[in-house]
């Protein structure tokens, strides 16, 4: 070999795969916690439920649009939140069954959502619109749910303001994702 550039080796055609696979998955994190934390106003106490969640929109259309590669991305960004926004007010068991619960519906509905509606969001219809609400309500019906079955679980959450939490979060999240998914597909 002559040259240097002749004894760098070639570099696999999918590693720009992989570079763009981690730029989005760090965009997407850095987004998702400083969209939590903006909105992060009017909590309920003394847990974090809000009237809008937007960003669980964004971990939706992400995994819509990209696939389950981004499922881990997503499962870190509502782990780095829950911390980082809300100081993670249980104990590692609780929080742990909140996040990946919270985490798991949100990328279940993304990939219904794939599934349901394949069409592009400006030829979607009042079917495929109808569908899409569906999914929304459900899947952050159950994020709610396991979040607070999470805290429930681990005794940080008290029974009796289980129900008031779950509303409201379940409230929050579906307006913010019904709102914004659409926009950002």
């Amino acid at each position: 070999m002559t040259s240097r550039s002749e004894a760098l080796p070639v570099a696999h055609p999918a590693a720009g795969a992989y570079g763009r696979l981690f730029v989005r998955s760090a965009a997407f994190l850095a987004l998702y916690i400083a969209l939590d934390a903006a909105t992060y106003t009017l909590p309920s106490a003394p847990f974090a439920a809000t009237p809008w969640n937007p960003h669980p929109a964004l971990a939706v259309a992400l995994v819509a649009l990209g696939g389950p590669v981004y499922a881990p991305a997503v499962f870190a960004a509502v782990v780095l939140a829950e911390y980082l926004v809300r100081d993670a007010p249980g104990t590692l068991l609780g929080t742990a069954v909140a996040c990946g619960g919270m985490a798991a519906s949100y990328v279940a509905a993304a990939l219904a959502l794939r599934r349901v509606v394949p069409v592009a969001w400006a030829q979607a219809g009042v079917r495929d619109i109808a569908w899409f609400i569906g999914i929304a309500g459900a899947g952050t019906l159950l994020a709610a749910f396991l979040y607070v079955g999470g805290y429930l679980l681990d005794g940080t959450l008290e029974p009796s303001e289980g129900p008031r939490v779950l509303a409201y979060l379940w409230l929050g999240d579906v307006l913010g994702l019904i709102v914004l998914t659409p926009l950002l597909l």
